[in-house]
């Protein structure tokens, strides 16, 4: 009987760990994203010739990046409020979980924007919306909610995994991605260097995926281990924990739904 509930409980003990390199990625897809939009929308401003607008976009920017601070400080504070025992593995696989569903959401978003006519013609329609408004206080707040978003994604998608990565590799990741997106912004923004978008869109919706595969095998896991799903393991099932995958049908089948789509 104990050799039987050693085998059930084998998958339960795989402990899954994210590193620097994957604390980065997430930053980097979501903080140049944040930078394209911004370029864009100060490119489309300058060629309208209305060039004092561009204070207005710059300002909606840094209180973007002030709230999305705030809103990661009020979760981060909630979550260790909340997270003891089981409950910080429900937590984590609930928070894994709308990680999962939001990445799917802005995939789809990327994935409709890839072509450079497409979003060219995204961003104008945004920025004659503002302009035809006649306020300047638009333009703050569409280049404030772009930053807004990306900063509230990053939010989310670091408190599914903040459990499970040792807070240097998080601080080392946030700050050689924080490097990069520096040398890019001044190059984008400051010195006109052109992005392949296509590439840079396709590229980030690969990223996506892998991240929603890996978090999706995780966050199950993770209500597994907090006894809130059955935890059904079979020795021919694969385990590869850099990919979230744990040997039980609970994961495995939700990951193999998500690989086909």
């Amino acid at each position: 009987i104990m050799d039987e509930m050693k085998s059930s409980l084998t998958p339960l003990a795989v402990d899954h760990k994210y590193t620097a390199w994957d604390a980065a990625l997430i930053l980097l897809r979501e903080g140049l994203e944040a930078i394209l939009v911004l370029s864009a929308l100060l490119s489309y401003l300058k060629r309208s010739g209305n060039t004092r607008g561009q204070k207005w976009i710059w300002g909606g920017a840094g209180s973007g990046l002030v709230l999305s601070l705030l809103l990661a400080v009020v979760l981060t504070f909630s979550i260790s409020k909340a997270a003891s025992g089981s409950a910080r593995e429900l937590i984590e696989g609930i928070t894994g979980l709308v990680a999962v569903v939001m990445m799917l959401t802005v995939g789809q978003w990327l994935h409709s924007k890839s072509n450079t006519a497409a979003w060219n013609k995204y961003v104008g329609s945004q920025m004659d919306q503002a302009l035809a408004r006649g306020s300047l206080w638009s333009l703050f707040v569409l280049a404030g909610l772009a930053v807004l978003r990306e900063g509230a994604e990053t939010t989310i998608f670091y408190a599914g995994m903040a459990s499970s990565i040792d807070m240097g590799q998080l601080i080392l990741g946030i700050a050689g991605a924080f490097a990069v997106l520096a040398v890019l912004a001044y190059a984008i923004i400051v010195l006109s260097a052109r992005l392949p978008l296509r590439g840079f869109f396709l590229a980030a919706t690969v990223l996506i995926y892998y991240l929603v595969f890996r978090f999706l095998g995780d966050s199950i896991h993770s209500l597994q281990v907090s006894g809130r799903i059955p935890a059904h393991s079979e020795t021919g099932l694969p385990s590869v924990s850099w990919l979230g995958m744990y040997p039980t049908w609970e994961t495995f089948i939700p990951q193999m739904v998500v690989l086909a789509f």
